[in-house]
C-alpha cells in the first residue's frame, strides 16, 4: 500500500482504505477483471488485449521457424537468405501481412548497426584502428614486463570493449573493436590461432553489457517498465561485469597459454 508518499508494509490486514491509497495487487485474471468492473477502484494497469487464436497459422509459423533453424544448421545457404525466404513465405501464405512485417522491423536498430559497421570500416581504412592498436601495444611494452605484455594487451582490449558496449550496441562494438584486436595480436607476432583469442575476447566483452540501461535492448526494456534508475544498473552490473572479466581472462589466457 502506498499512502501520502510512503510505502506501508506492516499490518496491512488492519489498515482501513482511504481515498487516494494506491495498492499493489496480485490475483487471478477473473478476479482482476471483476475488480475492473466495479465503481470503487480505478486500476492503473492496461487491460489485456484479446488475441484471435489461429491454430493453423500458429503451427505454420512454428514450422517455418524450425525449418529456418534446420536448414541454417546444415549450411546449405546463408542464414540471412534462409530467414528472408521464411519471412517471405509467411507473407505469401497470409500468415502475416506485409504492413505488419514492415512494422515489426526495428529500423532504428538496423540504422545503428550499419552506421557502426561503416564506422568500423572507416577506422580500418583510415588507419585509426592501427593507431589505436599501436597505442595499446606501447602501453603494454612500456609498462609491463615482456612475458606479461600479451596478457596486458588482452586485458586492455577487454576493458575498452566492455566500456564501449555500455554506450553502443554489441554488434556495433564488435564491428569497431575486432579490427583493432586483430592488429594488436599481429603486432605482437601472434599466429592466426592466437589472434582468435583476441577476437573471442572482444565478442565476450561486447556481450557483457550490465552497467547501463542503454547498452542492450533488454536492459532498456526493463529500465522503462520496471521503473529502475540509471545507477541501479551500475550498482548491480559491476558484479557480473567483474565475473565475466575474470572468467574470460582466466579461460582465454589458460587455453591459449598467454600466462607466463
Amino acid at each position: 500500500m502506498h499512502r501520502r508518499g510512503k510505502n506501508l508494509k506492516q499490518r496491512l490486514n488492519q489498515l482501513k482504505l482511504d481515498p487516494g491509497d494506491t495498492l499493489l495487487l496480485l490475483g487471478t485474471e477473473n478476479s482482476v477483471e471483476k475488480l475492473r468492473g466495479s465503481q470503487e477502484v480505478v486500476l492503473l494497469d492496461k487491460p489485456p488485449l484479446l488475441v484471435n487464436k489461429k491454430p493453423a497459422k500458429a503451427l505454420l509459423s512454428v514450422g517455418v521457424l524450425l525449418a529456418i533453424i534446420t536448414v541454417g544448421s546444415l549450411g546449405v545457404m546463408p542464414l540471412s537468405a534462409i530467414a528472408l525466404s521464411g519471412a517471405g513465405f509467411l507473407i505469401i501464405s497470409n500468415t502475416i501481412n506485409l504492413r505488419e512485417a514492415i512494422r515489426s522491423v526495428e529500423w532504428n536498430l538496423l540504422l545503428l548497426i550499419y552506421s557502426m559497421l561503416a564506422l568500423g570500416l572507416v577506422m580500418e581504412q583510415s588507419g585509426a584502428s592501427e593507431l589505436l592498436a599501436d597505442l595499446i601495444k606501447s602501453l603494454c611494452t612500456n609498462g609491463l614486463s615482456k612475458e606479461w605484455q600479451v596478457m596486458g594487451a588482452l586485458i586492455i582490449i577487454y576493458l575498452f570493449t566492455a566500456l564501449l558496449t555500455e554506450l553502443l550496441s554489441n554488434n556495433a562494438t564488435i564491428a569497431i573493436m575486432t579490427p583493432v584486436a586483430l592488429m594488436v595480436a599481429f603486432q605482437f607476432g601472434l599466429n592466426t590461432d592466437q589472434a582468435r583469442a583476441f577476437v573471442l575476447t572482444c565478442c565476450i566483452a561486447a556481450s557483457a553489457s550490465f552497467m547501463t540501461p542503454i547498452g542492450y535492448q533488454t536492459n532498456t526494456f526493463v529500465y522503462t517498465v520496471g521503473g529502475y534508475r540509471f545507477k541501479d544498473f551500475t550498482k548491480f552490473g559491476i558484479w557480473p561485469t567483474l565475473i565475466y572479466f575474470l572468467g574470460t581472462m582466466i579461460m582465454v589466457g589458460g587455453i591459449w597459454q598467454f600466462f607466463p
